[in-house]
């Protein structure tokens, strides 16, 4: 059965003080709310090109929702019962990534090998950023230390996918403050890479600039980064470039013990995704995912929620027998084909995922040590919930119960919303795929990465040794 902790809410610290000689942790809480401020309204979710605003605050720039601490943890109960809970610097050599990399590739025993911590880089300014050869093109990431330092001081790695605006400073700098803040940073690698798009176009308010040589994608269809779809410029797929990460993190930190990839909104939808459908590990340290408020998910099998089926605040009430086909859904011939559902994936994410290895996908994905993060206040289509880029398509709306709110005009809305998707996977995933996946329920947060992040009880997962 699932595990569902209730978080405390969010709230503002009372005041600065900190340990005497360790930097107070405003500063860098303030650092990752500034990161966030210019790219309120820019996205994380997407349906076709949109996305969810990852930034601290609502998507029109009205008062954010209050983040800091939540002191508590929270109690985990049996989740089947409710509860009110730029010089950049190449890194390495060219890494070939048309196909899986092997992640267990040998540990560089020549790399440095300092005992004392490093000064860890946490601001997003060129001298943090570096790229990543893989093959004859890059990948921009941002780092709190660099590879090729091979501290030992780095036990373990935390990389984080930034949304659909692709604030990848922001997010940075936000997971970065979250470390400082668990007291974590001296021995936890903070890694952000940099998914960019076709500069030929904006894609939710943003337009890039890729260097010359920088891999690129797009927010939509045939080469979708957060589908894990090729890219524009390479043969590249997005799910690949984070297999050459990751294997690159196992070369370089020869004390790392393990690693989390962490994902909020699109970057959720990317993380999950990619839980499913990367080469299964044969080695290296151990892999976790944390999940936080996609706008879709990727389900194993032809069930969904039944139409009429109402949840309780968590869906911890629903049964197995309310997941069934949902045949007369005006989606009912799509509604299954990835990114949805699993058919057509091996076509979607050609020489990585083939007919063979989706047998069993949805055993592997039960095994993965999985954790869900869920913004308790994005739970319908008012201010701070990003509403106006959610995915509403039909296929997409079957992830959940749909449910009356009424969006910031006053406006009536009736569709499934981010949390009540969330819940519904969770019951899914517990029920019919026999997964033992932990959700922690984060109040006093809506669609806000730094909020989410911001407290003790989502830092308590994201650090977890």
């Amino acid at each position: 059965m699932g595990v569902l902790a209730l978080a405390g809410a969010c709230s503002t610290p009372s005041n600065g003080s900190t340990d005497a000689g360790r930097p107070a942790e405003a500063s860098l809480l303030e650092l990752a709310d500034a990161a966030h401020a210019d790219h309120r309204g820019e996205g994380a979710d997407g349906g076709t090109d949109g996305g969810a605003d990852t930034s601290r605050g609502s998507p029109d720039g009205s008062s954010p929702p209050p983040r800091g601490d939540a002191g508590a943890t929270g109690d985990a109960v049996d989740g089947t019962t409710p509860v009110d809970a730029t010089t950049p610097v190449d890194a390495t050599a060219p890494v070939d990534a048309t196909a899986p990399v092997d992640a267990t590739a040998p540990v560089d025993a020549t790399a440095p090998a300092d005992a004392a911590p490093v000064t860890p880089c946490a601001t997003a300014d060129p001298g943090c950023l570096d790229r990543l050869p893989i093959g004859a093109l890059r990948l921009p990431y941002y780092r709190t230390v660099a590879f090729d330092s091979g501290a030992r001081s780095i036990t373990q790695a935390v990389v984080v996918v930034h949304g659909a605006g692709r604030d990848v400073g922001g997010e940075f700098v936000t997971m970065t403050a979250a470390a400082e803040s668990q007291r974590a940073l001296g021995s936890t690698l903070i890694v952000a890479p940099w998914f960019q798009v076709d500069p030929a176009r904006s894609c939710v308010s943003r337009t890039d600039s890729p260097a010359t040589g920088d891999l690129y994608w797009s927010c939509s269809g045939a080469s979708d980064w957060k589908d894990g779809r090729r890219a524009l410029n390479g043969d590249t797929l997005s799910f690949a470039a984070m297999d050459a990460l990751l294997a690159q993190l196992t070369r370089s930190f020869s004390a790392l013990r393990g690693v989390a990839v962490v994902g909020f909104s699109a970057g959720g939808q990317f993380v999950q995704r990619y839980a499913t459908l990367r080469p299964s590990p044969t080695g290296g340290p151990p892999t976790r995912f944390v999940i936080g408020n996609p706008g879709s998910w990727l389900y194993f099998d032809d069930r969904r929620i039944a139409a009429g089926v109402a949840c309780d605040a968590t869906c911890s009430g629903l049964r197995a027998a309310d997941f069934v086909a949902p045949t007369g859904s005006a989606c009912a011939s799509t509604y299954n084909r990835y990114k949805y559902g699993l058919v057509g994936a091996d076509t979607a994410l050609p020489g990585y995922v083939t007919a063979a290895s989706l047998t069993g996908a949805g055993a592997r994905y039960a095994a993965a040590t999985v954790d869900y993060l869920v913004a308790a206040l994005d739970d319908g289509a008012g201010s701070g919930t990003a509403f106006s880029v959610l995915d509403t398509s039909c296929e997409a709306e079957l992830d959940g119960p749909v449910t009356a709110s009424t969006d910031a005009s006053g406006s009536p809305v009736s569709t499934s919303f981010r949390a009540q998707r969330a819940y519904t996977f969770h019951r899914y995933a517990t029920l019919l795929l026999g997964a033992r996946h932990a959700l922690t329920r984060v109040p006093g947060c809506a669609h806000s990465a730094s909020c989410v992040f911001g407290t003790a009880a989502a830092r308590g997962v994201v650090f977890r040794p």
